[in-house]
């Protein structure tokens, strides 16, 4: 479901979804420790999502995750001619892709951070989208007990991945201390 007000602005942070990308694609062992931590739709940007989506794909098959191989996948799903970037102006397709290896702003040290960043702004995007659905039931006459049973039942998904999303933030701001500490002692 798409936001049909379009003065509301889902939260999304596309700066940390190009850093984490580009920190995956330029080290791929990194991606392989935390392919498993995201889903495509976590991401806000629809390429951002299809970039996710074909790196894991390019792990699953055994092949070297990089940007020749994500522009084949691209190219492969019919993707790649519509593939854009933050900051890439009209650049598409493989233009998209050097640009946002170029605009390479995180390390290694970075992933824990990001991903904690990315999942809870999907977390507070399927929580608008869930309310929308049942405002949307409300408007159109469903009963009160049925639309609060319903926003209960699925407001419990929802808490599992906020709180796992806490966590992670939690373990991400350790890492961060800890990456502050062994920079101080270098």
């Amino acid at each position: 479901m798409m936001d049909s007000n379009p003065d509301i602005k889902l939260p999304s942070n596309e700066q940390a979804e190009v850093a984490l990308l580009s920190t995956c694609i330029t080290h791929p062992r990194q991606f392989e420790k935390v392919k498993d931590t995201l889903t495509p739709g976590d991401f806000h940007r629809s390429s951002h999502s299809w970039a996710w989506g074909a790196l894991q794909a390019i792990a699953a098959d055994g092949l070297q995750v990089g940007a020749v191989t994500l522009a084949d996948r691209l190219e492969r799903r019919e993707q790649l001619d519509k593939f854009t970037t933050l900051g890439s102006s009209n650049a598409t397709g493989t233009s998209a892709i050097a640009h946002l290896l170029a605009s390479d702003r995180s390390n290694i040290r970075d992933t824990d951070t990001l991903i904690a960043i990315i999942k809870n702004l999907s977390a507070k995007r399927q929580l608008f989208y869930l309310l929308s659905r049942h405002v949307e039931g409300a408007i159109n006459g469903k009963p009160a007990p049925e639309i609060i049973k319903d926003i209960q039942t699925e407001l419990g998904a929802i808490e599992l991945i906020i709180s796992s999303s806490q966590a992670e933030i939690l373990d991400a701001k350790t890492a961060l201390k800890r990456s502050e500490e062994h920079t101080s002692e270098l």
